[in-house]
């Protein structure tokens, strides 16, 4: 996905010239995919020519391992992780120019998503080994606001990029199977920079 967005980013940059065709039309429905800073994939319909509603399903999954041997002594620290979060976000579009092939707009929009974290430590120290496993779910509700800019690439394919920041309030809850561990609960809120990110639109006829 990564790839193809950056290698469409390219051609697009390629393809700025004379072409001036209308970066939206009121009415317009196409399906929309963003990746970098926000990974998504969702539906855009534009209610008019200034304003568009783009609600999206969000998925990710991450896995990681790491082992660690220590010389001049029988000690092993292994380490495995996966984590995953699925949710949905709702933004809109409101175009600050839209007679053209280059069309800028501000973006606000919100989201929630739920995730679990699987976290299985083993150690091994003089021949005896140590196994737990922590487990962390998480529930995230995030609001933004940004600026973006869409360009038509050729007719029904379009490009877009945007810059965001908001606000994210993270529930998390953490277990352990170990029973000397606590479990707790914590919440957060922090202001953050979403970063860059860039995507897709295909419209349909």
């Amino acid at each position: 996905m990564r790839v193809i967005l950056c290698t469409l980013s390219l051609l697009a940059i390629c393809c700025i010239g004379p072409s001036f065709l209308h970066a939206q039309e009121p009415g317009s429905v196409g399906i929309i995919a963003t990746a970098l800073g926000s990974t998504s994939v969702g539906v855009i319909w534009h209610v008019s020519s200034e304003i568009a509603i783009r609600p999206a399903a969000t998925v990710s999954n991450n896995s990681t391992n790491q082992s660690t041997q220590r010389p001049g002594g029988p000690f092993l620290t292994d380490e495995d992780g996966n984590q995953w979060n699925v949710g949905g976000e709702i933004d809109l579009n409101y175009y600050l120019a839209h007679n053209g092939a280059l069309a800028p707009y501000l973006v606000v929009g919100g989201g929630y998503s739920a995730g679990s974290t699987m976290q299985d430590y083993h150690e091994r120290f003089g021949g005896v080994d140590s196994v737990q496993t922590e487990r962390q779910t998480s529930k995230i509700v995030s609001f933004s606001a940004g600026l973006g800019v869409q360009y038509v690439l050729a007719g029904q394919l379009h490009l877009v990029a945007e810059v965001t920041a908001g606000y994210r309030r993270t529930t998390n809850t953490v277990s352990g199977s170990n029973s000397t561990e606590s479990n707790y609960r914590n919440v957060n809120g922090l202001f953050h920079l979403s970063g860059a990110s860039i995507g897709a639109i295909f419209y349909f006829k």
